[in-house]
């Protein structure tokens, strides 16, 4: 299970053929202007969506380098972040029941958790009602990819997109996709620094392998 809603159709299928490695692999973010439709599904390269990136001040063509890049997988019984009664949950977020049983379940409808917890199935993919929020098991381990913040220093530009993307090549022609950040609104710094940060606990993208 991949649960990062903006991931490249390509990605997994190249980093199971091995040409990406998300930890060896020069890995770079790019951004983008709003004249960028996204397709996650055809657009596979850098090369094919480099016309919409930006520029500006502080922005230097092809993004930055992301450093810091990590591959951690995680036991359910070992995941920080417990079910909470009568809390707003939010697509995509990870916890495990308050009394830990083996697994983790993933928010796909998002809303207010009930007073008291609800009965976690232990099967993969079913799910359970939790008053406002809807859980599915997701399985026994997560593995979360992150790194450090992209930044950059004193910025003046506009981007409505962040691209990850594996760069290890140095050609800038068949470079392949990996993620995409749909900016809630438009990043605008004036001489500014910037930085586009993964999330803390679920970090760019996050999967289930397979037990």
């Amino acid at each position: 299970m991949v649960a990062a809603a903006n991931i490249y159709a390509n990605a997994l299928v190249k980093a199971f053929a091995g040409d990406i490695n998300l930890t060896s692999d020069t890995l770079k973010m790019a951004l983008l202007g709003s004249g960028y439709t996204p397709n996650l599904v055809t657009d596979a390269e850098f090369s094919t969506i480099r016309s919409h990136e930006i520029s500006g001040t502080g922005y230097t063509q092809d993004g930055v380098t992301l450093t810091g890049v990590s591959l951690t997988l995680t036991a359910a019984n070992s995941w920080t972040v417990s079910w909470a009664a009568l809390t707003n949950y939010a697509y995509g977020q990870v916890v495990i029941p308050d009394t830990p049983n083996g697994f983790l379940y993933r928010c796909v409808a998002g809303g207010t958790s009930d007073g008291s917890a609800p009965s976690f199935p232990t099967v993969v993919g079913e799910t359970v009602v939790d008053n406002g929020v809807t859980w599915a098991c997701m399985g026994d381990a997560i593995l979360v990819f992150t790194s450090n913040p992209a930044e950059w220093i004193s910025a003046t530009f506009t981007a409505s997109y962040a691209v990850i993307y594996d760069a290890e090549s140095g050609t800038y022609t068949t470079e392949p996709l990996i993620l995409l950040e749909t900016f809630a609104a438009p990043a605008a710094p004036d001489g500014q620094d910037y930085e586009v940060v993964p999330d803390p606990t679920l970090g760019w993208m996050y999967f289930s392998p397979p037990s």
